[in-house]
Protein backbone atom coordinates (compact mmCIF):
# COMPACT_ATOMS: atom_id res chain seq x y z
CA UNK A 1 0.00 0.00 0.00
CA UNK A 2 1.42 3.32 -1.19
CA UNK A 3 1.93 6.08 1.51
CA UNK A 4 0.05 9.63 0.97
CA UNK A 5 2.13 12.15 0.88
CA UNK A 6 1.98 15.54 2.77
CA UNK A 7 3.17 19.07 1.47
CA UNK A 8 3.66 22.22 2.93
CA UNK A 9 1.59 25.10 3.15
CA UNK A 10 3.90 27.33 1.17
CA UNK A 11 3.88 24.71 -1.42
CA UNK A 12 0.63 25.09 -2.12
CA UNK A 13 0.88 29.39 -2.04
CA UNK A 14 3.37 28.91 -4.79
CA UNK A 15 0.88 27.15 -6.89
CA UNK A 16 -1.77 29.74 -6.02
CA UNK A 17 0.22 32.50 -6.88
CA UNK A 18 1.46 30.33 -10.05
CA UNK A 19 5.35 30.90 -8.27
CA UNK A 20 5.91 27.20 -7.55
CA UNK A 21 9.26 26.07 -9.47
CA UNK A 22 8.66 23.32 -12.22
CA UNK A 23 10.95 20.81 -10.21
CA UNK A 24 8.12 20.59 -7.69
CA UNK A 25 5.06 20.87 -10.39
CA UNK A 26 6.48 17.71 -12.40
CA UNK A 27 6.93 15.86 -8.89
CA UNK A 28 2.69 16.96 -8.24
CA UNK A 29 -0.52 15.20 -9.81
CA UNK A 30 -2.01 17.72 -11.75
CA UNK A 31 -5.16 17.16 -10.14
CA UNK A 32 -3.92 18.00 -6.69
CA UNK A 33 -2.48 21.04 -8.11
CA UNK A 34 -5.72 22.24 -9.61
CA UNK A 35 -7.11 21.43 -6.68
CA UNK A 36 -5.06 24.10 -4.78
CA UNK A 37 -5.86 26.68 -7.00
CA UNK A 38 -9.12 26.42 -6.04
CA UNK A 39 -8.74 26.04 -2.50
CA UNK A 40 -9.69 29.64 0.07
CA UNK A 41 -6.57 31.01 1.78
CA UNK A 42 -8.72 31.44 5.18
CA UNK A 43 -8.53 27.57 5.35
CA UNK A 44 -5.42 26.83 6.80
CA UNK A 45 -4.55 29.06 9.92
CA UNK A 46 -1.90 31.86 9.78
CA UNK A 47 -1.83 31.61 5.98
CA UNK A 48 -1.60 34.74 6.11
CA UNK A 49 2.01 34.72 7.04
CA UNK A 50 3.40 33.68 3.71
CA UNK A 51 2.30 37.17 1.95
CA UNK A 52 5.82 38.44 1.44
CA UNK A 53 7.05 35.13 -0.43
CA UNK A 54 5.99 36.12 -3.64
CA UNK A 55 7.73 39.45 -2.88
CA UNK A 56 11.07 37.35 -1.33
CA UNK A 57 11.11 34.65 -4.31
CA UNK A 58 11.08 37.48 -6.84
CA UNK A 59 13.93 39.68 -5.02
CA UNK A 60 16.11 35.82 -4.80
CA UNK A 61 14.99 35.60 -8.41
CA UNK A 62 16.58 38.57 -9.41
CA UNK A 63 19.87 38.37 -6.95
CA UNK A 64 20.56 34.96 -8.44
CA UNK A 65 20.63 36.41 -12.35
CA UNK A 66 22.83 39.48 -11.35
CA UNK A 67 26.42 38.99 -10.81
CA UNK A 68 27.27 42.57 -9.78
CA UNK A 69 24.65 42.74 -6.99
CA UNK A 70 25.92 39.25 -5.34
CA UNK A 71 29.51 41.03 -5.76
CA UNK A 72 27.74 44.15 -4.11
CA UNK A 73 25.94 41.76 -0.72
CA UNK A 74 29.27 39.77 -0.67
CA UNK A 75 31.26 42.57 0.11
CA UNK A 76 28.35 44.56 2.32
CA UNK A 77 28.76 40.82 4.44
CA UNK A 78 32.73 40.86 4.49
CA UNK A 79 32.94 44.61 5.74
CA UNK A 80 30.18 44.16 8.38
CA UNK A 81 31.71 40.60 9.17
CA UNK A 82 34.84 42.86 9.67
CA UNK A 83 33.48 45.21 12.23
CA UNK A 84 32.15 42.68 14.04
CA UNK A 85 34.86 40.61 13.99
CA UNK A 86 36.70 43.70 15.48
CA UNK A 87 34.42 45.46 17.60
CA UNK A 88 32.27 42.87 19.49
CA UNK A 89 30.34 44.12 22.10
CA UNK A 90 32.78 46.90 23.46
CA UNK A 91 32.73 50.54 24.02
CA UNK A 92 35.81 52.08 22.44
CA UNK A 93 35.84 52.28 19.15
CA UNK A 94 38.24 54.32 17.81
CA UNK A 95 40.61 52.46 20.05
CA UNK A 96 39.45 48.99 18.91
CA UNK A 97 39.39 49.93 15.07
CA UNK A 98 42.50 51.65 15.04
CA UNK A 99 43.89 48.09 16.58
CA UNK A 100 43.07 45.71 13.49
CA UNK A 101 44.03 48.79 10.81
CA UNK A 102 45.45 46.72 8.72
CA UNK A 103 42.60 43.78 8.65
CA UNK A 104 39.98 46.91 7.34
CA UNK A 105 42.62 48.44 4.66
CA UNK A 106 42.72 44.84 3.41
CA UNK A 107 38.87 44.41 3.35
CA UNK A 108 38.53 48.08 1.82
CA UNK A 109 40.56 47.06 -0.75
CA UNK A 110 39.16 43.70 -1.45
CA UNK A 111 35.55 45.36 -2.05
CA UNK A 112 36.23 48.66 -4.28
CA UNK A 113 35.35 46.83 -7.01
CA UNK A 114 32.08 46.31 -6.13
CA UNK A 115 30.63 49.51 -3.81
CA UNK A 116 33.64 51.75 -3.67
CA UNK A 117 35.98 52.69 -1.13
CA UNK A 118 34.20 55.93 -0.23
CA UNK A 119 31.04 53.86 0.31
CA UNK A 120 33.93 51.03 2.17
CA UNK A 121 35.37 54.23 3.94
CA UNK A 122 31.73 55.02 5.33
CA UNK A 123 30.65 52.04 6.79
CA UNK A 124 33.95 51.60 8.77
CA UNK A 125 33.17 55.55 9.99
CA UNK A 126 36.78 56.73 9.18
CA UNK A 127 37.59 59.87 6.67
CA UNK A 128 39.49 59.58 3.87
CA UNK A 129 42.68 61.33 5.26
CA UNK A 130 42.56 58.02 8.12
CA UNK A 131 42.39 55.70 5.32
CA UNK A 132 45.16 57.08 3.42
CA UNK A 133 47.14 57.13 6.00
CA UNK A 134 46.78 53.63 7.46
CA UNK A 135 46.90 52.38 3.57
CA UNK A 136 50.41 53.79 3.73
CA UNK A 137 51.50 52.26 6.36
CA UNK A 138 50.09 48.82 5.26
CA UNK A 139 51.84 49.55 1.59
CA UNK A 140 55.43 50.41 3.91
CA UNK A 141 55.37 47.66 6.65
CA UNK A 142 57.79 45.98 8.26
CA UNK A 143 58.55 43.20 10.40
CA UNK A 144 61.95 44.55 10.98
CA UNK A 145 60.30 47.48 12.80
CA UNK A 146 59.02 47.98 16.48
CA UNK A 147 56.80 50.24 14.62
CA UNK A 148 55.94 47.88 11.73
CA UNK A 149 57.09 50.63 9.15
CA UNK A 150 60.09 50.61 6.67
CA UNK A 151 62.70 52.63 7.93
CA UNK A 152 63.36 54.29 4.47
CA UNK A 153 59.65 55.35 3.68
CA UNK A 154 59.47 56.69 7.53
CA UNK A 155 62.98 57.48 8.09
CA UNK A 156 61.75 60.09 11.30
CA UNK A 157 61.49 56.68 13.14
CA UNK A 158 63.57 56.13 16.00
CA UNK A 159 66.80 54.57 15.44
CA UNK A 160 67.22 50.73 17.50
CA UNK A 161 69.61 52.41 19.90
CA UNK A 162 67.36 55.08 20.70
CA UNK A 163 64.51 53.06 21.59
CA UNK A 164 66.97 50.44 23.71
CA UNK A 165 67.22 54.12 25.52
CA UNK A 166 64.47 54.61 26.00
CA UNK A 167 63.43 50.96 27.31
CA UNK A 168 66.11 51.45 29.56
CA UNK A 169 65.41 54.46 30.96
CA UNK A 170 61.18 53.48 31.58
CA UNK A 171 62.36 50.73 33.04
CA UNK A 172 64.85 52.01 35.56
CA UNK A 173 64.05 51.36 39.35
CA UNK A 174 64.19 55.41 39.73
CA UNK A 175 62.22 56.40 37.20
CA UNK A 176 59.17 53.90 37.73
CA UNK A 177 57.53 56.15 39.82
CA UNK A 178 58.04 59.08 37.45
CA UNK A 179 54.81 60.00 34.75
CA UNK A 180 56.27 58.96 31.15
CA UNK A 181 56.34 63.27 30.31
CA UNK A 182 58.52 63.19 33.08
CA UNK A 183 61.02 60.98 31.90
CA UNK A 184 60.48 62.82 28.60
CA UNK A 185 61.46 66.12 29.20
CA UNK A 186 64.91 64.67 31.71
CA UNK A 187 65.72 63.06 28.68
CA UNK A 188 65.65 66.10 26.97
CA UNK A 189 67.47 68.12 29.21
CA UNK A 190 70.04 65.67 30.32
CA UNK A 191 70.43 65.67 26.09
CA UNK A 192 69.92 61.69 26.62
CA UNK A 193 67.24 61.24 23.56
CA UNK A 194 65.59 64.05 22.35
CA UNK A 195 61.83 62.85 21.45
CA UNK A 196 58.54 64.42 21.94
CA UNK A 197 56.76 62.82 24.69
CA UNK A 198 54.06 61.62 22.24
CA UNK A 199 56.55 59.87 20.62
CA UNK A 200 57.44 58.15 24.23
CA UNK A 201 53.92 57.49 24.97
CA UNK A 202 53.55 55.47 21.47
CA UNK A 203 56.76 53.68 21.95
CA UNK A 204 55.83 52.63 25.75
CA UNK A 205 52.32 51.57 24.13
CA UNK A 206 54.61 49.23 21.52
CA UNK A 207 57.14 48.05 23.78
CA UNK A 208 53.98 47.02 26.36
CA UNK A 209 55.87 48.88 29.30
CA UNK A 210 53.55 49.31 32.03
CA UNK A 211 53.80 52.13 34.54
CA UNK A 212 53.14 52.04 38.10
CA UNK A 213 50.32 54.20 38.86
CA UNK A 214 50.13 55.75 42.86
CA UNK A 215 46.84 56.53 44.12
CA UNK A 216 46.60 59.82 46.07
CA UNK A 217 45.17 59.35 49.29
CA UNK A 218 42.12 61.68 50.04
CA UNK A 219 41.78 62.19 53.92
CA UNK A 220 37.88 62.35 55.48
CA UNK A 221 37.06 64.76 57.88
CA UNK A 222 34.30 64.70 59.85
CA UNK A 223 31.89 67.60 58.87
CA UNK A 224 32.77 70.57 61.09
CA UNK A 225 30.46 74.02 61.94
CA UNK A 226 28.05 75.03 59.83
CA UNK A 227 26.41 78.57 59.74
CA UNK A 228 22.67 78.88 58.08
CA UNK A 229 22.88 82.47 57.50
CA UNK A 230 26.47 85.08 57.03
CA UNK A 231 27.38 86.49 60.60
CA UNK A 232 26.17 83.46 62.26
CA UNK A 233 29.41 82.05 63.13
CA UNK A 234 32.73 83.49 62.44
CA UNK A 235 36.34 82.42 63.17
CA UNK A 236 40.16 84.07 63.89
CA UNK A 237 43.08 82.64 63.08
CA UNK A 238 46.64 83.68 62.71
CA UNK A 239 49.73 82.65 60.23
CA UNK A 240 53.13 82.97 60.15
CA UNK A 241 54.75 84.72 56.87
CA UNK A 242 58.96 84.80 56.61
CA UNK A 243 59.54 87.66 53.92
CA UNK A 244 62.85 87.66 51.84
CA UNK A 245 64.87 89.64 54.14
CA UNK A 246 64.36 87.37 56.75
CA UNK A 247 61.87 89.41 59.09
CA UNK A 248 58.58 87.32 60.31
CA UNK A 249 55.32 88.75 60.30
CA UNK A 250 51.80 87.56 61.46
CA UNK A 251 48.84 88.07 59.74
CA UNK A 252 45.34 88.37 62.03
CA UNK A 253 42.30 87.53 59.90
CA UNK A 254 38.58 86.78 60.81
CA UNK A 255 36.18 84.66 58.34
CA UNK A 256 33.16 84.14 58.32
CA UNK A 257 31.96 80.31 58.71
CA UNK A 258 29.15 81.04 55.86
CA UNK A 259 30.28 82.98 53.17
CA UNK A 260 34.20 82.19 53.79
CA UNK A 261 34.84 86.06 53.19
CA UNK A 262 37.92 87.21 55.10
CA UNK A 263 35.59 89.96 56.91
CA UNK A 264 38.83 91.88 58.86
CA UNK A 265 42.60 91.13 58.65
CA UNK A 266 45.90 92.66 60.11
CA UNK A 267 49.61 92.10 59.51
CA UNK A 268 51.95 92.86 62.82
Amino acid sequence: MQQRKSYDTRVKYLVQKGLLPDIYRKQIHRSLICKWKKESPDKYTGYELNSNIEELYELMKKISEDQRMQKTLRAFYRVNKTLKDIIGTGKDYIKKIREHKYKIVETINRCKQSIGIKRGIKLFGISRSTFSTWAMETYFRCGQSIAKLCNNAYPQQLTASEIHKMHRMLSQEEHLHWPIISVAYYGMKKSLLKAHPNTWYKYARLMKIKRKRHKKIFRKYDEGLRAKAPNEKWHADITELQTADGNISYIYFVVDNFARYITSWRVV
